[in-house]
């Protein structure tokens, strides 16, 4: 193969599958990054829990004032242990709204285009899975950018300051 095979095969064709032992790697570390989210106890990792389980989301649909939301999103998070959100977070999320049915929307507004969002689909797409073994840098920092920009290009709008807080222990060799 010559020289313009290589660059026309390096940027026409589509870069190879993982192995498996490398999709293994990206796998252990979204679930890294994913445990670091969850001791994090953020408002939005909250948000997204909610999201996926039926019981919370049907607790939260009962709630008939948006006066009274806040205090349940408050109950049902200290119920289900660890996370650190203050009240005044949660009545910063909704304060706008008008009902208890925006107030709600709003609050559900928060796992969308979330790290965790990311960092689910990365489980199941190998696309992104490929992209996320691509980005790997000793630098938390670039790699926390990388993840965002990929993140961004599929369509998810987290800050990579939020990944750099949950990429301690992450990266083999990391740097801060």
């Amino acid at each position: 193969m010559n020289i313009y095979q290589v660059l026309y095969e390096s940027t026409h064709r589509s870069t190879t599958a993982l192995t498996a032992s490398q999709v293994t790697q990206v796998l252990a570390m979204v679930d890294k990054l994913w445990a670091n989210r969850r001791k994090e106890g953020g408002l939005e990792h909250f948000a997204f829990v909610v999201q996926g389980n039926a019981k919370l989301k049907a607790e939260l649909a009962a709630v008939t004032k948006k006066t009274a939301l806040d205090d349940k999103i408050m109950a049902l998070a200290q119920k289900h242990g660890g996370y650190t959100f203050t009240a005044q977070k949660v009545r910063a999320v909704i304060k706008n709204a008008k009902s208890v049915d925006e107030a709600r929307a709003a609050f559900d507004q928060l796992a969308k285009g979330s790290i965790e969002e990311f960092l689910t689909a990365v489980k199941t797409s190998a696309d992104l899975q490929q992209k996320f073994q691509a980005s790997l840098t000793s630098d938390t920092k670039a790699w926390a950018q990388a993840l965002t920009q990929i993140g961004k290009e599929a369509g998810y709008s987290f800050k990579a300051d939020a990944i750099e807080a949950v990429a301690t222990d992450v990266l083999p060799n990391s740097n801060p």
